[in-house]
């Protein structure tokens, strides 16, 4: 099949979506077409529903409810536009769709004050399914992009777009394995007026996986930019049940927080994760912990203005957070813009708990080593080693649990 350029070869269990009916100037009747065209898949056992280059409109649902459908569109020629009650719901196995472009009718935010996305569905709703497949699509300016509930194989991947309430979800009251998503990009491409922009930084979520009992959950290559929270990352059943979430090649850009686990029963890698704060004190945190039983280990991040501390790690009892070659600079903006003195004065970049032993910090700078000492040692009982112009370095405890080389480092960077 090439379906680029909007030209597509027909093959045998290919189902063109404009022959069951469509009628390309009239809105609003697109969906018992493309619906006939999926129930005509349906019966022969499973094809591609194919949407050539043009514009479509959904007043209600689609729904992909039998095994092996495919729904193939022109990339950004094949346009579909959501009504309040349109949406893609997909409940059965082995179902791709891909190469559409997704478009919501919303506010006008030029001529709208206070502005907010219409409360629509999610675009495309994955309940229930098995090894679904969305790739190469862009959501225009959905409120919500993809919302999956106990999926299994899910594959999410080549997204983009500017949802503007929530991007990515994935939810699980059962049980969810084997999800991957990546090369995902949500970033102001659809409008960066003000309001907007206002909206999304108090209300959206670009990337969410919460309450979620999961395996082998895998987020890479992914960025969200102007994000109340570029990533929240939360779950609820026993420590045995969510192993193996992992997040990797992330972006955070001025987004209030870039990282936010939460809840219960949460075991996280994160790798290689950039996180850079709105200016002044807008943002709150790079990366903030809060919830009991957490195991969290951070390999590789930099960190760039906050307004507070730039990891901070909160909550009962979490079980282990470990930080490794982290680059932290221009943390504690509001103490900044409100006392008119250096931040690193007012507000230490860490905020972590006494029972978090393993970290190691490495602070270096001119004038740091006798401001910082004291108040990271006294206050969170962990090793520190400072270099600069006034060089100390402080003997750990006797009954500092350090164990062979495993000693994290934290690099701060100062003003």
């Amino acid at each position: 099949m090439d379906a680029s350029n909007g030209v597509c070869t027909i093959k045998p269990n290919w189902f063109d979506a404009t022959q069951y009916g469509y009628v390309a100037s009239e809105t609003g009747t697109h969906a018992t077409s493309i619906q006939a065209a999926i129930d005509s898949a349906a019966a022969a056992k499973g094809g591609t529903v194919f949407l050539p280059a043009g514009e479509y409109t959904l007043n209600e649902p689609l729904r992909i409810q039998s095994p092996g459908i495919a729904i193939v569109g022109a990339h950004r020629a094949t346009s579909v536009t959501l009504s309040d009650t349109g949406s893609i719901l997909v409940t059965a196995s082995d179902t791709v769709i891909e190469g559409l472009e997704i478009v919501h009718d919303q506010p006008d935010p030029s001529v709208t004050s206070p502005w907010e996305p219409k409360p629509y569905q999610p675009a495309i709703l994955v309940d229930g399914a098995t090894r679904a497949t969305l790739r190469n699509i862009v959501f225009v300016n959905a409120t919500s992009a993809i919302d999956a509930r106990n999926p299994r194989g899910l594959i999410i991947s080549g997204i983009r777009g500017q949802p503007l309430q929530s991007g990515i979800r994935i939810e699980s009251s059962d049980s969810a394995f084997d999800v991957s998503v990546r090369d995902v990009v949500f970033e102001p491409s659809w409008s960066k007026d003000r309001r907007v922009l206002a909206y999304q930084a108090s209300n959206a979520v670009a990337f969410s996986s919460i309450n979620n009992n999961l395996t082998k959950a895998a987020f890479e290559g992914v960025s969200a930019s102007n994000y109340a929270v570029g990533f929240a990352m939360g779950g609820d059943g026993p420590p045995s049940s969510i192993t193996r979430q992992s997040l990797s090649n992330a972006r955070a850009l001025f987004c209030g927080i870039g990282l936010a686990v939460g809840s219960n029963q949460v075991r996280l890698a994160v790798q290689d994760f950039i996180f850079l704060g709105l200016p002044g004190d807008q943002s709150v945190n790079g990366v903030l912990v809060g919830g009991s039983n957490i195991t969290l280990h951070v390999i590789g991040f930099r960190c760039d203005t906050t307004g507070q501390a730039a990891i901070s790690v909160d909550g009962p009892s979490p079980q282990l957070a470990t930080f490794r070659n982290v680059f932290i600079k221009d943390w504690n903006q509001q103490a900044n813009a409100a006392l008119g003195l250096p931040a690193k004065k007012r507000l230490h970049p860490l905020k972590l708990p006494p029972q978090l032993d393993s970290i190691g910090i490495k602070v270096s700078g001119n004038d740091l080593a006798e401001e910082v000492t004291s108040a990271i040692y006294a206050g969170w009982g962990a090793y520190v080693e400072i270099s600069g112009d006034k060089t100390f370095t402080q003997t750990p405890p006797a009954n500092w649990p350090i164990k062979g080389g495993n000693v994290d480092k934290i690099n701060i960077v100062p003003f």
